[in-house]
């Protein structure tokens, strides 16, 4: 049914996009008991995927006219009736809408309607209160804004630093495996400091040999990718690499769709190799070497 646990087939990824859809889970520990051989990290990438195109499909929702008006007179009709903290929590979940999405739309309206502040000026006032909700001068909207914030897996400032900070770590876990294998490369900081605008995580110094490929480059995303998220990342960021550092490598650390793996045996495809983590073996393609087979 599985293959390697984060490498699964799109019947797999089906079933857990339906328990998402279905069951509605507040958070991915939800998923973990139905999906218990598949990694946690794995689940939560999908889950948090799934949140994100939901979101924007959703998005017509509050595009509607008077819909924010209607959830901001909702909640200033919960304060007043002195109904139990986690009121944007409920209007949130009733909405299928991400926590923090509502609440910044709250927040908009409560300063529009406080306030003779600027589109621009409120905007910028509404990001550093969902980053410290201290600054929000009505106590009981400061405490639901914080509520938001701290439930949403997906959105706001806790899950971007989350991710931040995830992505960072395996960028760093890609570099020390490559330095365990004293296999030289140049960071996106030095590439962009050597005039690159489009780099990878790191440009190999010297070449290495993949799975019968040559590898010039890796890309690390610490995420789990799907088909459509996959060929994203080929028309965004992976075809620039190659046209401009050759054949290469992306390693999805929490897995991929299987799909994708039968996809590279293509010609075309062939030239980026994909990956769940960093090769066992790898072979330096130093010049003597390249000698020495011929």
């Amino acid at each position: 049914m599985f293959m390697e646990n984060s490498i699964l087939s799109p019947e797999i990824i089906g079933q857990i996009r339906s328990v998402i859809a279905k069951k509605k889970p507040k958070s991915v520990n939800d998923l973990t008991s139905e999906f218990s051989d598949i990694p946690k990290k794995t689940l939560m990438s999908i889950y948090s995927l799934e949140i994100q195109r939901r979101t924007k499909y959703q998005h017509f929702i509050l595009s509607q006219p008077g819909t924010i008006q209607a959830m901001y007179n909702r909640y200033v009709a919960a304060i007043k009736n002195n109904e139990e903290p986690g009121i944007l929590l409920r209007i949130s979940a009733e909405a299928k809408l991400p926590p923090t999405v509502v609440a910044r739309r709250i927040l908009e309206q409560y300063l529009l309607t406080v306030t003779n502040a600027s589109k621009a000026v409120i905007k910028a006032t509404v990001s550093a209160n969902l980053k410290n909700s201290s600054l929000i001068q009505d106590r009981d909207l400061a405490l639901e804004v914080y509520l938001c914030v701290l439930n949403d897996d997906c959105y706001g400032p806790i899950a971007d630093v989350l991710k931040m900070t995830i992505g960072l770590e395996y960028e760093v876990l890609l570099k020390k495996r490559l330095a365990e294998n004293n296999i030289p490369f140049s960071d996106e900081h030095k590439l962009r400091h050597q005039g690159f605008d489009k780099t990878p995580d790191v440009k190999l110094d010297i070449p290495i040999g993949v799975d019968g490929r040559v590898i010039n480059w890796i890309e690390s995303k610490a995420l789990f990718a799907d088909e459509k998220l996959h060929q994203q990342y080929l028309k965004d960021q992976l075809w620039p690499y190659w046209n401009r550092f050759g054949p290469g490598m992306v390693i999805y650390w929490f897995g991929y769709e299987l799909s994708i793996r039968k996809n590279t045996s293509s010609s075309n495809a062939a030239r980026i190799l994909v990956r769940h983590d960093f090769p066992e073996k790898c072979l330096v393609l130093t010049p003597d070497l390249i000698l020495n087979k011929r």
